[in-house]
């Protein structure tokens, strides 16, 4: 327990001399504030760990250690730096290609839905939107006072009109199951 608190004062001492100095090189080396303090503290961590044997050794190789220390710290951090920038510039590129078309067809067709559901007559409308919020027909028979086939017709005609809507606005082309249907001239 002695030793650690000697190790720690004179770890202390350390910091206190070299802290400057340290971010002062690693400044120069990266021109970069953040990066400076950032391999400061990477530095003295590493010092730390190994500080049982670097407390024995002598000024000159201590000196020699931190400099060379903050040097890989330096390097290391740059390298990493230039292969984030390239992913994300990479990242960047096919984000601008590719999401913003989709997201304004999504924009696109929640219009064009929305539309059509705002469309249909009052009472088909309202059974639509309890189906689609996963009300089950008897549940919705019961809040519209109608019949449960009566509420299975609704939805039936209601989903035709929508399908309808999105497939002449999109060229989806989409079957009474959710899928798409293809067009028997193409698989010949």
């Amino acid at each position: 327990m002695l030793n650690e608190k000697i190790y720690t004062v004179s770890f202390e001492i350390l910091h206190g001399q070299w802290k400057q100095v340290i971010e002062s090189y690693a400044f120069y080396l990266t021109r970069s504030r953040q990066n400076a303090e950032d391999i400061s503290q990477e530095v003295f961590i590493k010092l730390w760990m190994k500080w049982s044997w670097l407390c024995e050794i002598d000024e000159r190789a201590l000196q020699h250690y931190i400099y060379v220390t903050v040097k890989n710290l330096a390097v290391s951090r740059g390298k990493r730096i230039m292969v984030e920038r390239k992913y994300i510039k990479y990242f960047k590129a096919a984000a601008s290609e590719t999401y913003w078309h989709d997201e304004m067809l999504l924009s696109d067709g929640i219009k064009v839905y929305s539309a059509a559901v705002n469309s249909l007559p009052p009472k088909e409308r309202t059974i639509y939107k309890l189906y689609t919020i996963d009300c089950n027909r008897c549940r919705i028979a019961a809040l519209v006072g109608s019949s449960e086939h009566t509420v299975k017709n609704q939805i039936r005609s209601a989903s035709k009109t929508v399908r309808t809507s999105l497939n002449r606005n999109f060229d989806l082309n989409i079957g009474k199951d959710g899928r798409r249907k293809i067009c028997r001239c193409f698989l010949n």
